[in-house]
């Protein structure tokens, strides 16, 4: 494998095959693979994996925050592609991760939270419908929707007065899927 000479596309394939899959979550992989296939590819996969620099890191990071994208999907991009460089060094294919020297600079989303009286507005708009209990939880508790559709009648002890999240609901591609929390 050291022998043959690797395109970053071409690794980026195997490293998704065979490190990511194996190692992760679906939905992880899922998100690895769309980061791929739609920015890394695009804009890396020509180069040799083993003439990757800094400066190619950089510049692709220069072109994503350039192009619109948020910075969200900056840094995940950014981090997809350091892990898959930190398993090229791991296999010996590479020496150093070039991107492992290049943080992206990330602009700080301004958050506005609902005040305590949007969200008694909001909870009162919704009384009645079937997601009411759903909402309650989820401005309560401070719940995640993927938490909140995760959860099943055992998670909840009436009793004590007690709700475990043990779960979350997923969507990976086109199904829909619990997974455990870790």
């Amino acid at each position: 494998m050291a022998d043959r000479v690797w395109r970053v596309g071409d690794y980026l394939a195997y490293w998704l095959d065979e490190i990511a899959r194996p190692k992760g979550r679906d939905s992880t992989y899922a998100k690895y693979e769309t980061f791929v296939r739609c920015y890394l590819v695009p804009s890396l996969g020509r180069r040799r994996l083993d003439r990757l620099s800094t400066s190619d890191v950089r510049q692709f990071l220069k072109e994503m925050a350039a192009s619109d994208r948020s910075s969200a999907t900056v840094r995940v991009a950014y981090a997809v592609l350091r892990a898959a460089l930190e398993a090229a060094v791991r296999e010996e294919l590479v020496y150093r991760n070039v991107a492992a020297v290049v943080p992206p600079r990330v602009a700080k989303r301004d958050l506005s939270p609902w005040s305590a009286d949007e969200a008694r507005r909001f909870l009162s708009a919704t009384r009645g419908t079937p997601l009411y209990a759903a909402y309650v939880l989820a401005l309560g508790l401070g719940l995640r929707r993927g938490e909140v559709l995760g959860l099943y009648w055992s998670d909840i002890d009436l009793e004590y007065r007690t709700l475990r999240v043990r779960r979350q609901l997923q969507r990976v591609g086109r199904d829909l899927r619990i997974a455990p929390e870790p």
